[in-house]
């Protein structure tokens, strides 16, 4: 059954560190061996990660980052969504679509 877990960060020694990594590499292959870390630094730490977990493994990661931006004189503030990736095996159910949602939902 799947579990979605929101939190602000994976943490190196979290539980879900090494398979988020696991994850996140082979679908940014570009950014191997360490996209998480890597999209950490270039774009700051998430304000709320999303995993999608199957009987304790991570099968979907999505990264949500809010910003405040002007347009003209008016202020607003923003919902970005990256990292976003599905384990292989997984892809084609719609879970991309429902950590989607759910991020859309959570702002």
């Amino acid at each position: 059954m799947l579990e979605l877990i929101k939190t602000s960060r994976i943490e190196d020694r979290s539980e879900f560190a090494a398979q988020v990594d696991a994850l996140l590499n082979a679908a940014f292959p570009d950014g191997a061996p360490n996209e998480r870390s890597a999209y950490y630094s270039r774009h700051g730490v998430p304000t709320t990660s999303m995993l999608l977990s199957d009987g304790g493994r991570a099968v979907g990661h999505l990264a949500i980052y809010e910003r405040d931006i002007k347009i003209g004189e008016e202020a607003l503030r923003v919902g970005l969504l990256g990292e976003i990736a599905i384990a292989a095996d997984r892809r084609g159910a719609g879970l991309a679509r429902r950590l989607v949602r759910e991020a859309h939902e959570d702002l």
